[in-house]
């Protein structure tokens, strides 16, 4: 049978509104937390473990932290902060020189665009040929002021013929005469100085070569003037230099710019090292700050370690519940064994029959007090003869037979003839909660070392009430479940017809003795813990039984803590007691 916590018998309608599906949900969490709530020791497990580590991590983290932060190196002394206030004002005088710099260049600069502007040559709009005429001019310009400058820096017959030689004065009668004369002053010259060396009449003849050369050079003067009017008639105009501006020399303004942008740069780079300074300050004020806080006080050690112990156990516990949910309720176990909830035993209070004598020989896990187990003898026995036999089958030993033992001690009081029948006998508690002897018992049955007869003891469980106990024996290794199984059908079969009542306590993870309990009993009767049995193993458990034809009659839910048996001494004492004040009160 699959479990699906989210779903309940209604699912099976039609429709189911969200609202419903969100109120099922709400219940299932808050039956996982009554169980999370019912299993304190793994709480306490699991957060003591974690306030174990949560102590030691609160412990040895800051510790780390202060061993970094030595006292060795709390005592060197802290890094000096620097001044970054005088770079940044230094900063903001540079940029203000840099603008005025700047802006003075700036001015500069459109001086010097709007003199060129101005100076401009107007535009020419003579005619291609006059075009043609001035440059022709120019070249001859050119060309006359470069020889007259070579006569002037050389005075020699060389540079007097080539200014001669020169096309634009080579057709000039006066110069043609001048070449002439210098070419036979020349010839003189040469043949005096071949005869008869240095003299008077060489000298004068060098004179006055060097005097026509000048007349020559003189020629050449006028046309080069006679050229340069002609430039300037055939040429534009000229922009008159009136109002316009000097030029402005822009160099030492860049100069001076450069010098405020290196002076800014180091200004910065100093800045900036300061900076890092400071954080490098900064960072170890921190470090220290840290190691000092780091210091926790015990009692918020403590606290904060018992809070996340608490927390995590919790959690912890609470998400296993959700993974494997265990039964909460009569609800559930319902839904997983298909069965009904016969009752929900839960813890009495104290008994006025505890205040009886007669009452100090019975075993003290027999509840003498509530309705629960009557309630469940009344729905499992036959409804007219009120005769009844049933296996009780759980996974915990102790807890079935406590269970098994208070409905043969509620049918006692009903039939006149009651048997219990102990089938565990790995765990014989049955025996024990009763005190009768282990064995022999349903071993030596099944081995044929005994006749059932000669096994059943007697037990009180109230006041002139008593019943039969079949023990289960004492643990034999080499018994077969399966050869036991077949002795407890058998002589369930024959019990059945003797006694009014046959109860049977059985191991419910032993399916082979589970089945042939139920099946000789005609039917079980499963016990589920509350918080502690799960829903798969119950349902699982559940379909077992009913595959092999075992009919379940009912679940007890057992929603106390595990039963626990008082040692013999105790219970000796308990009873010796109780005898003294019977004795006490007839001797009175």
């Amino acid at each position: 049978m699959a479990i699906d916590p989210f779903v309940t018998t209604e699912t099976v309608r039609p429709a189911v509104p969200d609202g419903r599906t969100a109120w099922v949900r709400a219940r299932w969490l808050r039956a996982r937390a009554r169980n999370v709530r019912k299993q304190p020791l793994r709480i306490a497990i699991v957060g003591g473990g974690t306030f174990v580590i949560a102590l030691i991590g609160f412990i040895v983290i800051p510790y780390g932290t202060r061993r970094s932060a030595s006292p060795a190196r709390s005592t060197v002394p802290l890094p000096s902060r620097a001044d970054t206030v005088s770079p940044l004002a230094r900063l903001g005088r540079i940029a203000d020189s840099a603008s005025a710099i700047g802006a003075r260049l700036a001015s500069a600069r459109a001086q010097n665009a709007r003199r060129s502007a101005m100076l401009r040559p107007p535009p020419d709009t003579f005619p291609a040929e006059v075009r043609a005429r001035r440059d022709s001019l120019i070249a001859v310009r050119t060309t006359l002021g470069r020889l007259i400058v070579r006569a002037e820096n050389a005075p020699l017959p060389a540079s007097y013929r080539a200014i001669a030689a020169e096309p634009s004065i080579a057709e000039n009668s006066r110069v043609r005469q001048l070449l002439d004369s210098l070419a036979t002053f020349e010839r003189r010259r040469a043949d005096l100085n071949a005869v008869s060396g240095v003299d008077t009449v060489f000298m004068s003849l060098t004179s006055r070569v060097a005097a026509i050369g000048h007349e020559i050079q003189d020629v050449a003067a006028s046309k080069l003037e006679a050229v340069r009017a002609e430039i300037a008639r055939i040429s534009p105009a000229q922009s008159s230099r009136e109002g316009v501006p000097e030029v402005v020399d822009t160099e030492p303004l860049v100069g001076a710019r450069g010098a405020v942008a290196r002076g800014a740069d180091a200004t910065r780079a100093e800045l900036v090292a300061a900076r890092l300074q400071n954080r490098a300050a900064d960072s170890a004020v921190d470090r220290r700050r840290q190691a000092a806080a780091n210091v926790i006080p015990p009692l918020a050690m403590l606290v904060a370690a018992l809070v996340l112990g608490g927390g995590a156990g919790f959690s912890v516990t609470l998400v296993r519940e959700m993974l494997r949910p265990r039964v909460a309720n009569a609800r559930e176990a319902e839904r997983a064994t298909g069965a009904p909830v016969l009752a929900r035993i839960r813890e009495t209070t104290g008994s006025e029959l505890d205040r009886r004598r007669a009452d100090h020989d019975v075993s003290p896990l027999i509840d003498r007090v509530g309705d629960n187990y009557r309630a469940i003898y009344t729905q499992i026995a036959d409804p007219t003869t009120r005769l009844a036999a049933v296996a009780v089958l759980g996974d915990d030993a102790l807890t079935t037979a406590v269970i098994a033992v208070n409905i043969a001690a509620a049918a006692a009081s009903q039939a006149p003839a009651t048997l219990l029948v102990d089938a565990d006998a790995d765990h014989p508690q049955a025996a024990n909660v009763l005190r009768v002897r282990p064995g022999p018992g349903l071993t030596d049955v099944a081995a044929a070392r005994a006749d059932w007869s000669e096994t059943i003891a007697g037990a009180l469980v109230g006041r002139d009430l008593t019943i039969d106990v079949l023990p289960s024996g004492y643990p034999d290794a080499t018994a077969d479940d399966r050869a036991l199984a077949v002795t407890l059908r058998l002589e369930l079969g024959h019990l059945r017809g003797r006694y009014d009542t046959v109860i049977v306590s059985a191991p419910v993870d032993r399916m082979a003795i589970a089945t042939a309990a139920g099946e000789g009993a005609g039917g079980v009767v499963l016990v589920a813990s509350v918080a502690r049995t799960s829903m798969r193993a119950l349902s699982a458990r559940a379909d077992a039984l009913q595959s092999r034809g075992v009919p379940i009659r009912g679940v007890v839910l057992w929603d106390v803590d595990d039963p626990l048996l008082p040692s013999p001494q105790a219970w000796r004492a308990a009873r010796n007691a109780g005898r003294g004040s019977r004795i006490a009160e007839k001797g009175v």
